[in-house]
């Protein structure tokens, strides 16, 4: 059985926190009054008996959401913070624009995540004539002639000094060239860069078109670092790590990480100088801990078939940490071996504090190295001749040697 609930003058219609429905202020059949109707469990379905405001409480943590339509609210929910809200489908009566919420508005069956209270209105378009009745709104139209990549609009039209959301998307390979959004006389309106391809603009008293343009990346322009977010561009190094990228003689730890900072091991730098040599056949290694197959192998293989490199006996310690004289020992035996000159005239670790620790198979090597200017003090007038050297140490002295020693 369907009931109606007829609010006199002096009578209110309230919705609880529960979604509870008192109608109070009435009175009976005979005219008794009536201290108030609740309707537990229902819905409330106005077709237009309200005309005043609907107000609602929502419990904490939740927001009262609204849509009206022609002045009517049809529709109250309470909806949790940050969940998505799906809006109604389009109202009958044609000429639907979108749900305005007071700021931007959203296509029918469109989801937005509630943050507030908020009143979503039906919006109708309006050719801007005598006795409209409402604001004029104007078209939004993308040029259809853009390749390599996509524009899209929302709304697709829009009142004047409504703002515009446009979200710009480079195919692979390609980047933003220009966008431009021009009003019916050709003079350019302003965009606002929000970020992530997106971009804002007021909508002015006419219609508008947007036009875009994309272009192929030039990777000539970036230098090789770019994509590594742990190389400052200002960094000493930076120019060394370039290099040694360019030159296939390193490569990242990943995608997005040089480690400038980490330390090399034996089998990277025995690997580095197999690249610089273009990579030549190579024998089995004849160490118990280089397996056949590991990514090293050919590297270590060849560099100690070569006399480059030694061994600790029968193993290699392909993983250890490189240390400063073992690396200018395997540059020592590298150049001598590619005949590159290997007597420079300087004072070589003369003169350091700690050149009485230099290893006696590094001692010729570190002097070399000094004098040519791989090598230089650690800081407090020392060489630290066994300590690790990183990554970008490596790269800086692979590039003064190729430059300065491998002419």
């Amino acid at each position: 059985m369907n009931a109606v609930v007829e609010l006199k003058s002096d009578g209110s219609l309230t919705v609880d926190e529960n979604s509870k429905l008192t109608a109070s202020g009435n009175k009976d059949k005979d005219g008794k009054p009536v201290d108030k109707i609740d309707i537990n469990g229902g819905t409330l379905d106005n077709k237009g008996a309200i005309t005043g405001e609907i107000v609602t409480t929502a419990p904490a943590g939740s927001h009262t959401v609204k849509v009206v339509v022609n002045g009517q609210v049809i529709d109250i929910q309470t909806v949790t913070n940050n969940s998505p809200f799906t809006l109604p489908a389009a109202p009958a009566g044609g000429n639907f624009q979108g749900w305005y919420d007071g700021t931007t508005v959203h296509a029918a069956g469109a989801t937005v995540t509630i943050t507030a209270d908020v009143t979503f209105t039906a919006s109708w378009y309006t050719s801007g004539g005598g006795g409209g009745g409402g604001s004029s709104s104007y078209s939004i139209s993308v040029d259809k002639n853009i390749d390599n990549g996509s524009v899209t609009v929302s709304p697709k039209s829009a009142s004047s000094g409504r703002t515009v959301t446009i979200t710009v998307k480079a195919d692979e390979g390609y980047e933003l060239d220009e966008l431009t959004v021009t009003d019916k006389n050709g003079d350019e309106i302003e965009l606002t860069d929000k970020g992530d391809g997106r971009y804002t603009f007021k909508m002015p008293r006419s219609k508008v078109t947007i036009e875009a343009s994309f272009v192929e990346i030039d990777h000539q322009d970036t230098c090789p670092a770019a994509d590594f977010r742990d190389v400052d561009e200002d960094a000493w190094y930076h120019e060394a790590v370039d290099y040694a990228l360019d030159n296939g003689l390193m490569s990242g730890v990943s995608d997005r990480e040089f480690a400038p900072g980490s330390t090399l091991t034996r089998a990277m730098v025995a690997q580095m100088l197999y690249s610089l040599e273009g990579k030549p056949a190579a024998g089995s290694a004849d160490f118990a801990d280089v397996a056949e197959g590991a990514w090293y192998a050919d590297a270590i293989s060849w560099a100690a078939g070569e006399g480059i490199v030694s061994g600790y006996g029968d193993t290699f310690g392909p993983n250890d940490p490189i240390t400063r004289e073992q690396l200018a020992a395997i540059l020592y035996r590298y150049a001598q071996n590619e005949g590159y000159k290997t007597s420079q005239s300087g004072k070589g670790t003369e003169g350091y504090l700690d050149a009485s620790s230099i290893s006696s198979y590094a001692v010729k090597a570190m002097d070399w190295a000094v004098n040519a200017g791989l090598l230089s003090g650690k800081g407090n007038n020392t060489l630290a001749p066994t300590a690790g050297a990183t990554r970008a140490e490596v790269a800086q002295i692979f590039m003064n040697f190729c430059k300065d020693i491998a002419k």
